[in-house]
């Protein structure tokens, strides 16, 4: 064979060469067919993912002057995580706790309210105690429950159209006798004179006050008289409108006698 070989050194070294292209395309193959079978076989692993803290999407308030309340409502995720509880809270006051309501009214006399701008504060508890907490701003009128009245009299504050104002406040705000404005139908500016006040009830620092003024009149029209009203508040920027209609020849004059004090 060596004497083959060395007779015959062109063809041995085309076999030689041959022989190894041949082995290393053979290797080539089965390294592919293995890694093919391999990554066949692998087992699919889902990678799993953080949980995310719960999240409080919604929290608001509104101010209903005419019920004396507040409205609060929220909603919020729990993305699996246990929960537990939620507390409300006026600065460090707790107002209540709750489980499944989304939802709650309160007076606002309670938990120590005031006018003008208060925080709320809402707090999920989960996983053992752990706290998302938010917090809502809502506006409490400086004058509010707002009532006017007007109707002829004839009693010991004199003759002619009583108007009055009822309306209640924070005393933490003082807002002052309101200034009255009168126009009519009849004449451009009507002269009302501030009579007195009477204080009504009072819940907490939240004071009730009715304001009188009289408009003198002893030469009744006989037509059809339109009242336009305005009462400000100056101390605290607020003004309040109404109108009345009435023909003074045909009123029904109170003749009881209102007491007030300045």
């Amino acid at each position: 064979m060596i004497e083959f070989i060395k007779r015959n050194k062109i063809f041995s070294g085309c076999l030689i060469v041959c022989l190894l292209v041949i082995a290393t395309l053979t290797v080539r193959l089965i390294v592919k067919e293995l890694r093919g079978d391999i990554e066949d076989d692998l087992p699919i692993i889902d990678v799993p993912s953080e949980k995310t803290d719960p999240q409080i999407s919604l929290f608001s308030g509104e101010f209903h002057d005419d019920e004396d309340s507040i409205s609060l409502i929220w909603d919020y995720q729990m993305n699996d995580h246990a929960f537990e509880k939620l507390e409300l809270y006026h600065g460090e006051t707790l107002i209540d706790t709750f489980t499944n309501e989304m939802e709650t009214t309160i007076s606002i006399f309670d938990y120590g309210l005031v006018t003008g701008s208060n925080t709320f504060e809402l707090r999920l508890y989960y996983d053992e105690g752990i706290v998302v907490n938010v917090q809502t701003e809502v506006f409490v009128d400086y004058v509010f429950d707002i009532e006017m009245k007007a109707q002829a009299v004839d009693n010991n504050l004199g003759k002619g159209y009583l108007f009055t104002i009822e309306y209640q406040y924070n005393t933490n705000t003082p807002v002052g006798i309101p200034v009255i404005h009168i126009n009519s139908s009849l004449s451009s500016s009507w002269d009302a004179s501030y009579i007195g006040r009477k204080m009504q009830n009072r819940q907490g620092n939240y004071q009730s006050v009715i304001a009188y003024y009289m408009v003198y009149m002893n030469d009744l029209p006989n037509e059809e008289v339109t009242w336009d009203l305005s009462y400000d508040f100056r101390s605290v920027g607020v003004r309040v409108n109404d109108s009345y209609r009435e023909n003074p020849q045909e009123a029904v004059f109170s003749t009881e006698d209102i007491q007030v004090s300045k």
